[in-house]
């Protein structure tokens, strides 16, 4: 069952008391409809995003009676922000939704917080599809392409510094990458290749202990190249000694392991 945190404070919250003047209602009818607002968000628009509906249907959501338009330009400024999201959604709606998702759709929870974290310090942020694959993006900067920005608790954030972490444990003065990039290409292998987080990690963890591995995997877009060898690799136990350059893995291996052709290592 779907729950919202709800504090006790809005009972006298000055946007309460203003909504109340200006809407010619009760305090406690307001409260009501705002209720109203985020249990029906939770279940129709989870990431707070309210431009997907018509005012008339927020409206009725929230069980308005007056007059069409009133209500929803009212909340404008005061409980939506002026990009039709629910303001502060995730402040309130960020521990239901960590629960529900936490354990078996990752990405889409960091995708909602992500777009929550990038509007507090961005308000201009829009959503681009790419291949089926949707990324929040920020406008064009002065010399510099769209890219997407993933925040520093992401997954794909987290299994770069896990990269570069292990990488610097052995070279200290391995020069420096830019980890915005770097998530980019985990990026790639958790969604386009639909791997776990928990699995990439565990490959990160194992090609860097391999005394041959270590030496060519120093980047995610190598680790992503190599990935079936590695996968296959770890799963059998292999020792330490890494994989001889020329090693093939067959079609039938490479099927076990998530991709569908010969690969050789470098």
């Amino acid at each position: 069952m779907a729950w919202i945190e709800l504090h006790t404070s809005l009972r006298n919250h000055p946007k309460v008391i203003m909504l109340s003047t200006q809407l010619g209602v009760e305090k406690v009818a307001v409260i009501g409809h705002l209720i109203c607002l985020w249990t029906w968000a939770m279940e129709y628009t989870e990431d707070g995003d309210l431009s997907r509906y018509e005012p008339a249907v927020i409206e009725s959501a929230c069980e308005w009676k007056g007059k069409s338009g009133t209500f929803y330009s009212a909340l404008l400024g005061k409980f939506i922000d002026s990009d039709h999201f629910i303001h502060d959604w995730w402040d309130y709606a960020g521990k239901y939704l960590t629960s529900k998702y936490r354990t078996h759709q990752e990405n889409k929870l960091l995708d909602i917080k992500r777009k929550y974290e990038l509007r507090k310090g961005q308000t201009k942020i829009r959503l681009k599809t790419v291949k089926g694959q949707r990324k929040v993006v920020l406008p064009n900067q002065p010399n510099q392409p769209n890219q997407p920005i993933y925040s520093p608790d992401s997954a794909e954030f987290i299994l770069s510094e896990l990269l570069l972490k292990k990488i610097l444990s052995r070279s200290p003065n391995h020069k420096q990458p830019d980890l915005q990039k770097w998530a980019q290409g985990m990026d790639e292998i958790l969604r386009i290749d639909k791997k776990t987080q928990e699995e990439v990690r565990s490959v990160i963890e194992w090609c860097q202990e391999d005394s041959f591995w270590q030496n060519n995997i120093l980047c995610p877009a190598k680790l992503r190249k190599q990935y079936g060898q590695l996968l296959l690799k770890s799963r059998n136990g292999g020792n330490n000694a890494g994989i001889k350059s020329g090693n093939k893995i067959t079609a039938a291996e490479g099927k076990y392991a998530g991709i569908g052709t010969t690969v050789e290592s470098d």
